[in-house]
This record gives C-alpha cells, sequence and structure tokens, in this order.
C-alpha cells in the first residue's frame, strides 16, 4: 500500500548494502506503482527506508538502486502529481536532460543518460529518498 504518512516520507533513506537481495521488494513496489498507475515509486513510498526507485515512462522502465544523478541541464517547469499525495499536482523546476547511475536489481552497474518525463520522475523520486515530497 502506498503511504501518505507525512513523518514516513520525512526520512532520508538508507544506502543498501551490496548484494542485498531485493527482489521480493522490487516487486511489491512494482505492483502498487501499477495499481496506482503511477510512472515511477521509490521505496520510502511503500514505508521502506532503502535507496531504490522504479521507473516507468513509455522510454524508460529501470529499477535502480543507490540511485544518483548527476550532469543536469536544460531547467524546465514540471507539474508533477505524487501517489503519496492524491489528487494535488505541483509546479516544480526539474533538469530535463540528467544522467542517473547505480545497480539494476541483480546488482549490475547501470549508468544511462534520460531526458524529459523520464529524467523528471528519476529527480522527483530521488527526491523522496532524500526525504522531499511535493
Amino acid at each position: 500500500m502506498i503511504t501518505t504518512d507525512k513523518h514516513i516520507l520525512k526520512l532520508i533513506s538508507d544506502e543498501v548494502p551490496m548484494n542485498t537481495d531485493v527482489s521480493e521488494f522490487v516487486d511489491i513496489m512494482r505492483r502498487e506503482m501499477l495499481k496506482s498507475k503511477g510512472v515511477g515509486i521509490a521505496a520510502i513510498q511503500v514505508a521502506m527506508s532503502s535507496r531504490i526507485i522504479i521507473i516507468n515512462t513509455e522510454r524508460c522502465q529501470m529499477v535502480v538502486i543507490n540511485p544518483v544523478l548527476s550532469d543536469g541541464k536544460y531547467p524546465k517547469q514540471s507539474k508533477e502529481g505524487c501517489l503519496s499525495v492524491p489528487n494535488k499536482r505541483v509546479k516544480v523546476e526539474r533538469f530535463n536532460h540528467i544522467t542517473i547511475s547505480g545497480f539494476d536489481e541483480n546488482w549490475k552497474p547501470v549508468k544511462r543518460k534520460l531526458k524529459a518525463l523520464s529524467a523528471f520522475v528519476a529527480q522527483h523520486e530521488v527526491d523522496h529518498l532524500n526525504g522531499i515530497t511535493i
């Protein structure tokens, strides 16, 4: 179930130790995201304080453990909603192009350039890992 608890959402998520089996938890995150028709989710949104996100846009479907964002370019206004804040949309300034790196759910390193919606989703979900909600 997606949490709306503001105290939980303000927690800063912990880095996941290398080679931890996160498969069951990623399955739970994915199910909740799809059930809610989301384009992304952070672990804290299902009350687990671990640095894991899922991006699920038309151009990008990926799980990222311990994500790091870099190379932000081209600031742009984004009007965003959030699974943890139902029925609310907020304008946020995000980078239109970013690079995300970390590990996939099998602990293989990932590094990918994202743009537009996929970049906005990655930034939104990493904000959640840092205790920031729209």
